[in-house]
């Protein structure tokens, strides 16, 4: 069984042209991973979370902004 197909271009190099039919089952296997994966997100964060712990209060924008002038080496009030 050949997993790779190739072939030779009008240059005489050898060149992957394609993979055989048959790892069409890892693609769906991988495929059914992904989408539980995403499901389980969805549920995750709808039902199992609580709403307002994901929300961004001031403080948090306030910290983040002050980290960001802190790495760019400007002040911040809160420097030591």
């Amino acid at each position: 069984m050949e997993f790779l197909r190739r072939a030779t271009n009008p240059w005489g190099q050898d060149v992957l042209v394609g993979i055989a039919w048959d790892l069409m089952w890892a693609a769906v296997i991988a495929g059914i991973g992904l989408l539980l994966t995403i499901v389980y997100h969805i549920i995750h964060a709808t039902i199992r979370q609580d709403l307002w712990s994901m929300w961004i209060d001031r403080q948090e924008i306030k910290e983040s902004t002050e980290n960001v002038k802190r790495f760019f080496g400007r002040s911040s009030a809160s420097n030591p």
